[in-house]
């Protein structure tokens, strides 16, 4: 690494957690010795970001600046001349940064703090919870040719409530309760019909959350705590994740150290709050919130897979990926696929699965947004080294942030590359698999991107071709190899 010189004016390197690029071009300033400062815009209000949009016309990440000079993103420094970059490191050797260069913002970072392990206090009903569990009521039931193995009646659990001298409860107040414990995600219910967010005092079935035998990441006993709000679980557990994340990832921004992610301390945290999110209320989530929340997920999902359980190997291994890796949200288990399919794209059907993932009956639907947002494609991130950079999405800025993302991975070469002499626009296989989202033929596929695109180059190449109206498409090999170490 080249010594670090001594300027007079500031390089100024603008930033989010876990961006590749972004670390490919702190890397590069530190071996030309050129000092920097970092601006990491996760750690600042919205605002500091549509600063920056304004000024650059660009919303992926980094952006670089020597003194009042816009460079542009790590590609645009990587491909300098060596004339070019003298020039800017003479700028910032020899003079100060003007008033028209940008200033580093005051912070106001994210706090993590002690929320995140903080003594919850017990929810109000787990002592019900608890009696149940003991009460013999919980049996093996028949409903036709089914069998519902550690379930019990709800007409029977309000009886044996209301009679227990422990409690007092008439037959209404125990109905009540059964509400609650349903509202509180303590038990399902698991006959199709009917909305499954209402209690039913009849013959109607139900389990304990607890007594459900998945397989999940954050599976284990279930929480007696009082639960906090899915988004607050979400931004806590997504922030922390990116940290972790930022830091393991390799010099080349191309793969991330699992084993290294393993070992830290704060994983274990992740895990605990992953755990919380067992009971978390999804069905209140208004869209933004639902899109941000199950973003996020999906990506902590895909990384703690890949530090708990290994990468997926082969194309079989990748394909089972998807149904395998799972968590229990909201008293429901949402797969990788549930995610992507059911949630994100309004229950659609995919390239790899014929069937859309829920039926009518389904009580995960409630969830499900109401139209896709092909975006979504461009943040969702399943570990493999052809994925878009991971980051974290907020409600209020999913849809900056989703610009952000899709603008980043357009303008990066996994994205599209445009053959202006041969008349191809060359694709991600994802504009391939999930076409139908993005539009009804090729030419509307096009102008999608097209729209999507950041002012650049490439942008104004891809118009040239448009309005000729004669270009090819095909698509890039996708590379399922793991981004993991080797």
């Amino acid at each position: 690494m080249a010594q670090s010189m001594q300027i007079k004016g500031r390089v100024i390197i603008y930033t989010v957690h876990g961006c590749p690029s972004c670390v490919a071009a702190k890397n590069r300033l530190a071996r030309l010795g050129v000092p920097y400062v970092e601006v990491n815009l996760d750690d600042y209000e919205s605002q500091e970001r549509q600063t920056l949009v304004n000024r650059t016309g660009k919303r992926s990440m980094p952006q670089i600046f020597f003194n009042g000079i816009f460079v542009g993103g790590y590609d645009d420094l990587a491909t300098l001349k060596n004339d070019e970059l003298q020039a800017l490191v003479d700028e910032v050797i020899h003079y100060d940064a003007p008033p028209t260069a940008p200033v580093v913002p005051c912070i106001g970072a994210i706090t993590m703090g002690s929320s995140l392990t903080e003594h919850r206090d017990r929810d109000q009903y787990a002592p019900v919870v608890e009696d149940l569990a003991r009460s013999g009521l919980i049996q093996t039931h028949r409903r036709g040719i089914m069998l519902y193995r550690k379930t019990f009646v709800a007409e029977e659990f309000v009886q044996w409530l209301s009679l227990n001298e422990k409690y007092s409860y008439d037959h209404q107040e125990a109905r009540a309760v059964g509400e609650e414990l349903l509202r509180r995600k303590f038990i399902r219910r698991l006959t199709p019909e009917g909305d499954h967010h209402q209690f039913r005092a009849d013959a109607m079935l139900y389990r304990l959350l607890d007594d459900e035998e998945w397989e999940a990441l954050n599976a284990g006993p279930v929480s007696l705590n009082i639960t906090r709000e899915a988004v607050e679980l979400s931004k806590a557990l997504q922030v922390l994740m990116k940290k972790i994340y930022a830091q393991y990832i390799s010099s080349g921004g191309k793969t991330v150290d699992y084993l290294g992610i393993a070992r830290d301390p704060n994983f274990k945290i992740v895990e605990s709050v992953a755990y919380e999110l067992q009971r978390a209320r999804l069905e209140t989530l208004s869209k933004e919130e639902t899109t941000a929340f199950f973003i996020n997920i999906y990506n902590c999902i895909v990384i703690h897979w890949n530090v708990r359980m290994g990468s997926p190997g082969g194309l079989l291994s990748r394909g089972k990926f998807f149904f395998k890796a799972r968590y229990i949200l909201g008293g429901e288990l949402y797969s990788l696929g549930d995610i992507e399919n059911g949630i994100l794209r309004a229950n659609s059907k995919c390239w790899y699965w014929p069937f859309r993932p829920f039926s009518k009956e389904d009580p995960r639907l409630v969830c499900a947004v109401l139209d896709t947002d092909p975006r979504i494609h461009f943040a969702l991130v399943c570990g493999a080294r052809s994925c878009p950079a991971i980051c974290c999405y907020t409600s209020e800025d999913i849809d900056t942030q989703l610009d952000m993302a899709t603008d980043a991975y357009l303008e990066g070469h996994d994205g599209c590359q445009v053959d202006v002499e041969n008349k191809v626009v060359t694709l991600s296989r994802i504009f391939k698999w999930y076409k139908e989202d993005f539009g009804a033929s090729k030419s509307q596929v096009l102008q999608w991107i097209y729209n999507h695109m950041g002012h650049g180059e490439k942008r104004q190449l891809l118009g040239d071709l448009l309005e000729e109206g004669t270009c090819q498409v095909t698509y890039m090999k996708y590379d399922w190899a793991s981004n993991g170490r080797m």
